[in-house]
């Protein structure tokens, strides 16, 4: 008996899954925020509609059923184009340890366990948000999270400081 079920199954082996990791990280962000939210949904909070688009790279995106997200991914010489315009805020959510290897000139550094998306948010600053860390990885998951929460563009720096250096531009001491 066994060996006939080795004959049939010898040779099988699972297909391994396809996950589509953004949809997964955006799907898991949206569940904790429900979690911890007031209720009130977005349009409650933005009464005036979809987000402006205060640089054309960080415009509103249309998804395909309808709804709207204002994460972009944005490479390192983007990112650069955008901060030397200063229309943006740069962030670093990396840790203290690894902020104190370098980071971009002008960044503000808040930690991704420390990132609170109400301070972040705060009225008056109408400028965009760009997020980096080291690999991209950690400022897309803020980055989620701040978009869902926020009413103004956010984006990240897709590859992180890594892409950063990669790129040939310069980081500095804090």
């Amino acid at each position: 008996m066994a060996a006939s079920c080795t004959t049939c199954f010898g040779n099988w082996r699972p297909k391994p899954l396809k996950v589509n990791r953004t949809a997964l990280v955006g799907a898991s962000c949206a569940l904790a925020l429900a979690a911890c939210s007031d209720g009130a949904d977005k349009s409650q909070r933005d009464p005036k509609g979809p987000v402006p688009a205060l640089i054309p790279q960080l415009a509103a995106v249309q998804i395909e059923d309808g709804s709207q997200t204002v994460l972009q991914n944005l490479s390192p010489e983007q990112v650069r184009s955008i901060a030397q315009s200063g229309k943006a805020r740069l962030i670093d959510v990396r840790t203290a340890e690894e902020v104190a290897q370098g980071m971009i000139l002008g960044a503000d550094h808040i930690a991704m366990d420390a990132f609170d998306p109400a301070d972040v948010m705060a009225p008056g600053d109408d400028r965009a948000i760009i997020l980096y860390c080291r690999s991209g990885r950690r400022s897309e998951i803020v980055g989620d999270q701040l978009a869902a929460y926020g009413d103004r563009p956010v984006a990240h720096m897709a590859g992180g400081i890594l892409a950063w250096e990669r790129a040939g531009y310069p980081i500095t001491q804090p």
